[in-house]
């Protein structure tokens, strides 16, 4: 038996390549947005999103899933996660701002 029945049953596997998760209201129904982070080269999907409606059984469903996450990342391998996340965010941020600078200059080098 799965110690993560709920995720299990929703067809999650790889537990050790998720990296967080999403929750959003779109109309009648919620959304859980499951993301991964995958090896290089893999052709597994490096999102997953699963809709749930208004229901009372579809409800706990999401609200069991979501416990099962939250355990996930409440180890020390969530918060080694999140450090990798944020230090890819803040990279591309880097990246993004450079380029723009870049450009900038050279528009305020025509002026010259």
């Amino acid at each position: 038996m799965s110690l993560l029945p709920t995720l299990t049953s929703m067809g999650i596997t790889r537990f050790d390549q998720i990296s967080r998760y999403t929750l959003y209201n779109d109309g009648a129904e919620e959304v859980l947005k499951i993301y991964y982070q995958r090896p290089e080269g893999s052709p597994l999907p490096r999102t997953k999103k699963f809709q749930f409606t208004q229901a009372n059984s579809s409800s706990e469903l999401l609200l069991q899933a979501v416990n099962e996450l939250n355990t996930l990342a409440s180890g020390d391998k969530g918060i080694d996660q999140n450090k990798q996340i944020l230090t890819t965010e803040l990279d591309q941020f880097e990246q993004v701002m450079v380029a723009k600078m870049d450009e900038l200059r050279r528009r305020l080098e025509q002026w010259h």
